[in-house]
């Protein structure tokens, strides 16, 4: 799928595969699995969970299947 820093925040997204850049340019890939006040959190696959605001973030959708 295409990069995106802009989207509807919502709960939506719940499920769904992304990559997420983090500083130096390295990205993380993940599933979101909530979504609470605004702010989405993102299960990486090494096990490290974060929340978001995902439209602060550069990120990109992956298939369902990718993990990187």
């Amino acid at each position: 799928d295409q990069a995106s820093n802009k989207y509807d925040n919502d709960k939506s997204h719940i499920g769904r595969r992304l990559r997420v850049r983090w500083k130096g340019n390295v990205c993380y890939s993940g599933t979101i699995t909530a979504y609470s006040h605004g702010r989405h959190t993102v299960a990486y696959d090494d096990g490290d969970v974060r929340e978001y605001v995902l439209g602060d973030k550069t990120i990109v959708w992956l298939d369902e299947n990718e993990a990187d």
